[in-house]
């Protein structure tokens, strides 16, 4: 097979930041939104990156037809840094590209992020890019 990387790129879920939120020493949210009746804080990537990611598969037919592309996953992760839900939110050119990160953003690690020294869940859209090489 040929090798291939990934890039892990950075996407904004909300354009406008609230750092009510965030205590000193806390990342601050760039906005709220609500996952099955709670509010949660969403962040950048760049603001929680992730502590594990496992390299999503490259869909072997994009592969052999050198398809590149990329796919936003939005990610919640619960209180210890697990992923609880990992939705595609787009995924270009092909939906296999959106499958494969989908797989492999679940079974990444994430920080424990606190909001007022509490320990919460939170949302971040991950943008996962395929790249033939």
């Amino acid at each position: 097979m040929k090798s291939t990387s990934f890039l892990v790129l950075v996407a904004a879920a909300l354009a406008i930041a609230n750092p009510g939120w965030a205590k000193p020493n806390e990342p601050a949210p760039i906005g709220v939104a609500k996952y099955k009746g709670e509010d949660l804080p969403v962040f950048e990537t760049r603001q929680v990156m992730p502590l594990s990611a496992e390299n999503p598969r490259y869909p072997d037919e994009q592969a052999a037809q050198h398809t590149e592309g990329q796919a936003t996953i939005v990610v919640v992760i619960d209180v210890e840094g697990k992923v609880i839900e990992a939705d595609i939110k787009e995924s270009k050119p092909v939906p296999a590209f959106g499958v494969a990160a989908q797989a492999a953003v679940r079974k990444w690690r994430w920080p424990k992020v606190t909001h007022h020294g509490q320990p919460t869940k939170y949302i971040v859209q991950q943008v996962v890019a395929f790249d033939i090489h």
